[in-house]
């Protein structure tokens, strides 16, 4: 697998991807394993392996269209390099709603909530994200030279985006104060720092920084990558068309920004609920 590993790499594939294209393989291995009481290898995975695969995940892990969608295409990635050439189920189609996005009520209790924590650090972790979109891996990576910041602009420049392609997002001017405040004139290293001293706050770092906040604001979804749909969302309500919303997003195919048009569960839920008003 390692091998594996490492070409994705040399592909441009993000360490991301690579973790949780490993993961899920290391998933289908244990289950290969207890389902034909052999190891895993290449060579002795079918056709019929996959399909009930596929037909346990469904159903007995009953796990979502876009999991079953990522494992089919590491174990997919995983047996071309490896030349074997198996017909691999069709993707599970993807229910088209909206990523779900926060509310302008729940954005005002996020903000809130670490506002009267005090923390300069959640401060400008949560601000910074909810302002450019970033996707929690290139936040990680930002270094204070990556920032240009003046009095009336600034940019970011994200070095290690999605297939390491480089993008330049706009600071707006919410975001350079809190930056400015939380950065207290450091000039050089990580943007954002750990506990520890100089060491570059980890996914997970930040990570717990928006679940901690989340909770305290009563807010159900808790993840970075629920302040990039609301930055999405918040744009689009501005009134920005999709292409401009794509650039700032880093997404190579405007399909794939389309998405925020589509309506939301909780829009669903609404209408249907207006069928019962008198």
């Amino acid at each position: 697998m390692t091998e594996w590993l490492d070409f994705l790499r040399e592909e441009g594939k993000s360490e991301n991807t690579i973790k949780s294209y490993g993961a899920q393989l290391l998933l289908f291995e244990r289950w290969f394993k207890v389902s034909n009481t052999e190891e895993l290898t290449p060579e002795r995975v079918t056709s019929i392996d996959l399909r009930e695969y596929m037909s346990y995940l469904k159903n007995v892990e009953v796990k979502k269209a876009g999991t079953i969608n990522l494992v089919f295409s590491a174990i997919r990635s995983w047996l071309v390099y490896n030349n074997q050439v198996i017909k691999v189920p069709k993707a599970v189609k993807v229910t088209s709603i909206a990523p779900r996005a926060l509310t302008r009520v729940e954005q005002n209790a996020l903000m809130r909530a670490v506002e009267r924590a005090d923390d300069l650090k959640g401060l400008a972790v949560i601000t910074f994200l909810k302002n450019t979109g970033l996707r929690l891996s290139e936040a990680v990576a930002l270094n204070i030279e990556d920032l240009l910041m003046g009095e009336r602009s600034g940019k970011v420049l994200v070095r290690h985006g999605k297939g390491m392609k480089e993008r330049e997002v706009p600071l707006n001017g919410e975001a350079r104060r809190v930056l400015k405040g939380y950065l207290n004139n450091r000039t050089k290293g990580p943007v954002f720092l750990s506990q520890k001293g100089n060491l570059r706050l980890s996914n997970s770092g930040i990570y717990q920084i928006v679940v901690k906040y989340a909770y305290q604001a009563k807010i159900d979804e808790r993840h970075p990558h629920t302040l990039r749909h609301t930055f999405a969302k918040n744009l689009l309500e501005a009134g920005e068309d999709l292409g401009t919303i794509a650039v700032l997003l880093g997404h190579a195919n405007l399909n794939t920004t389309a998405i925020y048009t589509r309506p939301t569960q909780k829009d669903l839920q609404k209408a249907v609920e207006r069928l019962s008003e008198d």
